[in-house]
């Protein structure tokens, strides 16, 4: 990740460096909300109803990189000092993620987010989409949700900017 701006003061000022002309546009916020609170991603779609890819926006984590019993897979070729760095805030912006997924999915009753529980994960809506209104509404929730976990990280920043 670039930053036009540091800290950057919204989602514009990140840039996913070669990285965007191949993302859906739809989608672009949610992955750089996603990166910028810690979270790494392998791929996204904004979704498709024709049959041609799954039926909601989703993004992909790794979700075995938070597995807190052994992430040493995922740093065993870092330094000491990004090693420590790692270990140190990968369970936090986990937490963070969740925290911001749960404040909301308190405003999405009717069709929540959830990360499914594999090793490969998709950030998804829990429910299909039947037709192209219902895709754009849960592409709308997916710039909601990284507006959620930006202002997350914001709030984070903030405090260790005290210090």
């Amino acid at each position: 990740m670039l930053f036009r701006e540091w800290p950057p003061k919204t989602l514009d000022d990140i840039i996913i460096k070669n990285s965007e002309e191949r993302i859906d546009k739809e989608i672009i916020p949610l992955v750089k909300a996603l990166n910028l609170l810690g979270v790494p991603t392998y791929s996204s779609c904004a979704g498709h109803v024709n049959g041609a890819g799954l039926p909601y926006p989703w993004i992909g984590i790794l979700k075995k990189q938070y597995d807190f019993k052994d992430y040493s897979h995922s740093i065993k070729k870092l330094n000491s000092k990004q090693e420590e760095y790692i270990k140190s805030n990968l369970k936090g912006s986990l937490e963070r993620f969740y925290i911001a997924l749960d404040a909301f999915n308190k405003t999405n009753d009717e069709n929540m987010w959830l990360l499914d529980e594999y090793v490969y994960s998709h950030l998804r809506p829990q429910q299909t989409c039947k037709n192209e209104t219902e895709l754009s509404m849960e592409r709308k929730k997916a710039a909601v949700l990284a507006d959620i976990l930006f202002d997350e990280f914001r709030k984070e920043y903030r405090f260790y900017r005290i210090y």
